[in-house]
Order: structure tokens, then C-alpha cells, then sequence
């Protein structure tokens, strides 16, 4: 084959050839997901006035330092890059070890899906009127998150429950692309 053609072919190759790394990257992240389904989570979700609780927080004998199970904290730890990684899991159904015992489900407990410790993480993770009721003492499931950004962890039990799951990731998606939510830290996480 003569130079010239080489060389056509070459760059014509070449844009098609991933970076180094861009698997290895995809991968690991992935794998961050994959430890959430797997995560021993002990984290009972309540349909009460004080339902608050969060894969993003375990206590601690001390009631001010509180921290999040290694699964979550790896997340975490990704910083902004975690948002679109949770955002494409919210519609992800396969079951974790938290638990919902709210309305018809109060004697049997059932098993959360991904897809709402996903949610759970983002909306402990983030910032934004968008998204976030700013100065709202509201407590319960849902409290303090605009209509449209959230739904219940027994939300697959329910008839529309796929739709509605699919309409709020696309408007997490939306919002993302439109930067009206960023990344924050969790203030009450220890960090390092």
C-alpha cells in the first residue's frame, strides 16, 4: 500500500479507536453501581412524618459524626462526574438491601430498587432550586423536592410506575444538561 493511502487510512482510523482509559473509566464506574446493588445496606425507609432516612448516612454512637457506607462514599467521591452516573440509573430496577415498610407494605417490608438509592444519593447530593425546595422544614417521603424530581421507593408496585420513573429521569437529565443542579457534598459526611 503506498504512503498516501496508509496515511488516509490511519486518520481514518484512528478517531474510531477509544483513548486509552475510556473503558477502564466506564468500567470502574459501573462497577461503583454494581457495588450498591451488593452493598449491605440496613437502611429502612418509612411513609411517616419523619421519613428520612438515607443510604447517605449510617450513625455513629456520636449523634454529630455520621457517615456513609463505603459503596455510597465511593460515589461520593467522584464528585460532580457521580450526577450523570446516578441520573442513568434511576430507572434501574434491579433490587438492593434497603428496605421500604410504608402504607400497604408496613407488615412485609419489600426490597428497594437501584434506581431509588440512586435518587436517594442524588438528592442528598445536590443543589439547586430546580430540584430543591430552598428553606422548605417539610420532612415525610418527597419533602422539599420539586414535583417532577422524585417518587416513592414502592413506586414499581404501582401500575404507571415504570412511566413514572422514566418521566423523572428525564427531567433529571434535562435539568443536568441545563446545569441547574450541581454537586454538593453532603455537609454531615466525614470526609477522609
Amino acid at each position: 500500500m503506498k504512503t498516501a493511502a496508509k496515511l488516509m487510512l490511519i486518520s481514518f482510523v484512528i478517531p474510531l479507536v477509544p483513548p486509552l482509559g475510556v473503558h477502564a473509566d466506564h468500567d470502574s464506574r459501573e462497577a461503583l453501581i454494581e457495588a450498591l446493588v451488593k452493598a449491605p445496606f440496613k437502611t429502612v425507609y418509612h411513609d411517616d412524618g419523619a421519613a428520612d432516612a438515607t443510604v447517605t448516612a449510617v450513625a455513629t454512637p456520636d449523634a454529630s459524626r455520621q457517615d456513609a457506607p463505603a459503596q455510597v462514599r465511593a460515589l461520593l467521591d467522584l464528585g460532580p462526574n457521580c450526577l450523570p452516573l446516578l441520573i442513568a440509573h434511576l430507572d434501574d430496577q434491579r433490587l438492593t438491601s434497603a428496605t421500604f415498610d410504608g402504607g400497604r407494605f408496613a407488615q412485609a417490608p419489600i426490597q428497594v430498587p437501584l434506581g431509588y438509592v440512586c435518587l436517594d444519593i442524588l438528592l442528598n447530593a445536590t443543589a439547586g432550586q430546580a430540584v430543591h425546595v430552598v428553606g422548605c422544614a417539610d420532612d415525610g417521603l418527597g419533602a422539599c423536592v420539586r414535583a417532577g424530581y422524585y417518587y416513592r421507593p414502592d413506586v414499581l408496585s404501582r401500575p404507571d410506575g415504570v412511566v413514572t420513573v422514566r418521566r423523572v429521569k428525564t427531567r433529571w437529565q434535562h435539568a443536568y444538561r441545563a446545569k441547574r443542579v450541581r454537586f454538593a457534598y453532603p455537609t454531615w459526611l466525614k470526609r477522609g
